[in-house]
């Protein structure tokens, strides 16, 4: 091949390359709105994803675990989130959510259950956003699980104990699960 199409070929090459990389810093600089509604038409959430909530009573002053549904209602703007949910987790105060709620989203996505047209990477944002704890698994969390047998304990049981472990609390109705 000939020199000067070699050249050219990489003066292309180049040009392509600082394309690609000033399309992406364009890309990462805008900033995404945030909190209520922030979603609304970014994701899709299958019919059979899960059934409806239902309401909660009394959840005033409570520490509150976030249900996956309740979160992504919550993104999305939906009608399906209770109002005194909505409320709830407006006041940005004493919000838990697992990491294994992050899990069952990506579980979803997977099995094409959820389609999302926004970055997976942005629920870590949201979730800062309305000052909500990321509850973490732990090898010490496992004991929780190890010490009783599953039909002892319900799975609600299970995810207040270990949003207990994790916040110090003991009460177990000082949790309201969303789930």
């Amino acid at each position: 091949m000939p020199e000067f199409l070699k050249q050219e070929i990489l003066h292309y090459a180049k040009y392509l390359i600082e394309k690609h990389a000033q399309t992406e810093s364009s890309l990462e600089q805008v900033e995404q709105p945030h909190g209520y509604g922030s979603w609304a038409d970014q994701i899709v959430m299958s019919d059979d994803f899960d059934r409806r909530l239902e309401d909660l009573k009394n959840i005033c002053n409570m520490e509150l675990l976030l249900d996956t549904h309740a979160f992504l209602w919550y993104l999305l703007g939906d009608s399906n989130l209770g109002s005194k949910a909505k409320e709830a987790i407006d006041t940005k105060t004493g919000l838990y959510f697992s990491i294994t709620r992050l899990w069952k989203i990506s579980i979803k996505i997977n099995v094409g259950k959820l389609q999302l047209n926004r970055p997976f990477e942005d629920f870590p944002k949201e979730l800062q956003y309305i000052n909500a704890q990321i509850l973490p698994i732990t090898v010490e969390d496992t004991e929780i699980y190890r010490s009783s047998s599953a039909s002892s304990i319900s799975f609600r049981s299970r995810s207040v104990r270990l949003a207990q472990s994790h916040s110090g609390s003991t009460d177990d109705e000082s949790f309201a699960c969303f789930d």
